[in-house]
């Protein structure tokens, strides 16, 4: 997934902010904000005949060395966040590379 495919992207991510479910954000980021937090190695597109019908991708845990290769922790967190007056559960996967920082 690469900046040109950023467009295709943001409109899915758009439709998940419209639901208030899929995520905490209330406007999709620019593709150097969103770039920026995300692993490039992590990151998955599904394609049909060229167009973008689903995405994911993974976020670094934390930026301290200490969890060089560790995103996001396994779990579902119950009522981790509230809004608009609703809590909400958040279900975390990880991936661990075998080589730390990649």
């Amino acid at each position: 997934m690469g900046a040109d495919d950023w467009p295709d992207v943001r409109a899915i991510y758009l439709e998940g902010i419209a639901t208030g479910d899929a995520t905490f954000e209330r406007s999709a980021p620019e593709w150097n904000a969103w770039d920026a937090r995300h692993l490039k190695p992590c990151r998955l597109l599904a394609r049909e005949g060229g167009q973008v019908f689903g995405w994911a991708a993974l976020s670094p845990v934390s930026g301290r060395c200490v969890y060089g290769g560790v995103a996001e922790i396994v779990g579902t967190r119950e009522r981790l966040g509230c809004m608009d007056g609703r809590w909400r559960d958040v279900i975390l996967m990880e991936r661990r590379s075998a080589v730390a920082g990649v």
